[in-house]
């Protein structure tokens, strides 16, 4: 296991585990919302499969005091009243762990969640007596809320009752129906028992979340959960803590947005339209990219078993991507860099151009041109997915949201808007569909990141980007949302709100980027001073030309996990990481309880060391601010070399990981004697400099 493995599995040790993945199925891009059309009544046939989920996490609730349910039923008699009614829903994709869930209302319809069916137009829905329809239409979403509506179907199948389950006391009783990590085609909806834990509101959308103990799986996004009656009070879509707790969306909260669905209203604002399998397009496309955030996509839509061919003329290198409904790559691509070809099963497919300027996801780490033209020959017509929030206004500053969607894996949505110098704004966005990130650039050069965050802010669930800027000096500025990576193929996609409204205190310290910092001149070379803007307040000198890695492959950033739990910034010198430093506080405390700080050295050094390394040096040092270290000086069997360094702050751990490993693939010789002496000076410079710094301080 490599280094970075390593790294990978403690932090996912560390991260207390929350997932955004109990939800149900599926979801690709594109439009999306309601059909207009006078309702075709589905009528029944015969069977279906499975499929995957989605996630997020916490904010804040009320009280009530616990008070006995009248007419409390049994769980067996809940599960013959409400089981019925609760329908396992297959988008076209087919195969296992592919199934969702879904309940019956009044007038035919069944309610679920929008990343569930988006974006289809028809899906497959079985309820438990057998009854099948084969192409249930899909009425409409909201997909900032994430509902959906299906039907009308013809059937007598009771629908469910429905209650107010916020009135609910804390500590009722409760229960979820629905279809967890399915695989049977003909299946019984499963039921789990909990208490309603508590209640927490999300104020842009006016929703309020049930959150309850009891059991919740992928493929039960949109099931139901009732009360101790039977009677319906939430739609399950989200788990927190890799289903340590699940999240309802209260029904007395998403029945009007369902009622108006139904009247066949966009209710999310964005007016997506599903995705039909009629292709209006060319087989011959040419797409020019203007800077590095600029992305265009189209959609495919081949019979299964189709062989696709594409062949791409791609003189200025620029990254084209194929991804299908479950946002991945399709099975078995032939790959080269002219050329693309697959075997389609049933699904759309689309084809992301531009997106460059950044580094790619792939094993090689290279990066790719950041504007350019392609032209894309295909053996299927490519028609164009149109994206409303890339020909937004200018917005302005207010305190009025307004809302977007990141359609796909790769779409990137850049909303212009002009800024006055001493005006600080706050920007916030906030999504239960995805992981939300905020970038500032400005409109002059794109190129220069001034701001940026991922999932520091607060509702709904924790994950919500949040900046405070102060523009350098008056202009156009680019908002550009994107999503955060938590972990490699599980980037996010989903309606949210944006909001630029004034600074008026309260938010993060304004932040007025230093646009070319003045580097420190040092005996190891000339650095750069970097700051931790959670607790503790770190800060240490690095090298100048090392840049933060953009890759979750290269290092594992802040960015993508809960500074509160466990945080590190990464900071490399080329695209392969090979030199460069890594800062991990352990504010979860994993290394917190040793009785010395040389036990605890020990400890951690174990989960770092690879296999076949051999110790060089072993120091006990002191930093100019008086903090205690330990360092470690190991050689690779590779001839590379890394240091390794354990100190404390009151007590957090914070651990310091410096490399300079050679390519493996091509290392011909060992680092010769000067270059190791070269970067332990570096190494020495960057710890001697080493301090806490008061709460007030921020970057700039």
């Amino acid at each position: 296991m490599t280094r970075i493995s390593k790294l990978i599995l403690i932090v996912s040790l560390l991260l207390a585990a929350w997932g955004m993945a109990g939800c149900g199925a599926k979801t690709p891009d594109s439009s999306s919302t309601v059909a207009t059309a006078p309702p075709v009544v589905a009528t029944a046939s015969s069977s279906p499969t499975a499929t995957p989920t989605s996630r997020p996490e916490p904010t804040a609730s009320p009280t009530s005091i616990l008070t006995p349910t009248p007419n409390a039923l049994s769980a067996a008699d809940i599960y013959r009243q409400v089981s019925p009614a609760v329908a396992f829903i297959q988008t076209p994709l087919m195969g296992y762990y592919r199934g969702a869930s879904g309940f019956l209302i009044q007038g035919g319809y069944v309610v679920t969640c929008a990343h569930v069916v988006w974006p289809f137009a028809s899906v497959r829905v079985h309820f438990p007596d057998g009854a099948t329809f084969e192409d249930a239409p899909v009425v409409g979403w909201d997909y900032v809320r994430d509902i959906a509506v299906i039907g009308p179907l013809d059937t007598d199948i009771p629908p469910l009752s429905i209650t107010d389950g916020e009135s609910l006391p804390l500590g009722s009783e409760i229960y979820l129906v629905g279809y967890p990590q399915e695989i049977e085609r003909h299946p019984s909806p499963t039921i789990t028992h909990g208490i309603l834990s508590r209640k927490r509101k999300w104020k842009l959308a006016d929703t309020t979340y049930l959150q309850s103990d009891a059991a919740m799986e992928g493929g039960q996004s949109g099931g139901v959960m009732v009360d101790a009656r039977g009677k319906a009070v939430g739609l399950t879509g989200f788990m927190w803590g890799w289903g340590t707790f699940v999240l309802a969306s209260s029904l007395t909260d998403i029945m009007p947005q369902v009622q108006q669905i139904i009247a066949g209203e966009v209710v999310d604002g964005l007016g997506r339209k599903p995705l039909v399998r009629d292709i209006r397009g060319e087989k011959k496309i040419t797409v020019k990219i203007e800077n590095g955030w600029e992305n265009k996509a189209f959609i495919m839509w081949p019979e299964s078993g189709t062989l696709v061919k594409m062949v791409l003329d791609n003189p200025d290198d620029l990254d084209v991507t194929i991804i299908d409904s479950r946002q991945q790559p399709p099975e078995f691509v032939q790959d080269s860099s002219d050329w693309k070809s697959f075997v389609a099963d049933g699904q759309p497919y689309i084809i992301s151009i531009g997106n460059m300027g950044r580094m790619t996801d792939d094993d090689s780490g290279s990066t790719h041109s950041s504007t350019g033209s392609v032209t894309i020959q295909s053996s299927e017509p490519l028609m164009a997915l149109d994206d409303p929030d890339d020909r937004h206004d200018p917005l302005s500053v207010g305190e009025t949201p307004i809302v977007g969607a990141r359609d796909y894996q790769t779409d990137i949505d850049i909303f212009p808007i002009h800024l006055q110098k001493n005006s600080p704004v706050h920007v916030s966005v906030e999504s239960v569909l995805m992981y939300p990130e905020v970038i500032i650039v400005s409109a002059e050069n794109p190129g220069v990141i001034l701001a940026r965050d991922a999932s520091s802010g607060g509702a709904p669930f924790g994950t919500s980007a949040e900046i405070t800027f102060d523009p350098p000096k008056e202009g156009l500025y680019w908002v550009i949302i994107d999503a955060a990576v938590a972990m490699r193929g599980k980037v996010q996609f989903g309606g949210y709100f944006l909001t630029v409204s004034p600074y008026r205190g309260g938010y993060p310290t304004p932040v007025a980027p230093t646009l070319t910092p003045t580097p420190i001149p040092t005996e190891a070379g000339q650095m750069n001073r970097f700051i931790r803007q959670d607790q503790p307040h770190i800060s240490l000198l690095y090298l100048a030309d090392w840049l933060p890695a953009s890759s979750p492959w290269d290092c594992i950033s802040a960015d993508y996990f809960d500074p509160e739990q466990f945080s590190t910034e990464c900071f490399n010198k080329d695209v392969m990481g090979m030199m460069g430093m890594d800062i991990i506080i352990d504010q979860a405390g994993v290394y917190k309880d040793y009785p010395s700080l040389a036990k605890m050295a020990e400890d951690v050094l174990v989960d770092f060391r690879e296999e076949g390394e051999k110790r060089i040096s072993r120091q006990k040092l002191m930093t100019s601010s008086g903090y205690p270290v330990i360092l470690y000086h190991y050689r690779t069997p590779q001839g590379g070399h890394w240091w390794l360094a354990v100190t404390k702050v009151d007590d957090t751990p914070v651990i310091l990981i410096f490399y300079n490993l050679k390519d493996n693939l091509s290392l011909k010789d060992n680092l010769s004697k000067k270059e190791v002496q070269a970067f332990e000076s570096v190494v020495m410079t960057s710890l001697r400099s080493f301090e806490v710094l008061d709460d007030d301080t921020f970057l700039r």
